[in-house]
């Protein structure tokens, strides 16, 4: 997990698991994302952003859970990528 947390942004959302985000965390989420993506020339695909269950597949397995709307801030980060929003 070292080298992975030396090569990669973590970010926290605050809720609780099973649950979606509010709108307003959506949003804000989705603001870090785009910015960090442009910042960091971060591809805005699956491969590039991910749950952190992906990286930690032995104690993180539901991690961000399965209603976090992942794929929803995926294709709005690369909205702004491809110049669309």
């Amino acid at each position: 997990m070292t080298v992975v947390n030396q090569m990669s942004i973590g970010i926290e959302h605050e809720g609780f698991s099973g649950r979606p985000p509010t709108d307003r965390q959506l949003a804000a989420s989705i603001a870090l994302h785009r910015y960090l993506a442009q910042q960091h020339g971060i591809p805005a695909d699956a491969a590039h952003i991910v749950g952190h269950g992906q990286l930690d597949r032995m104690q993180r397995t539901a991690c961000p859970g399965s209603r976090f709307p992942l794929d929803r801030i995926i294709a709005a980060v690369k909205e702004v990528a491809l110049g669309v929003a």
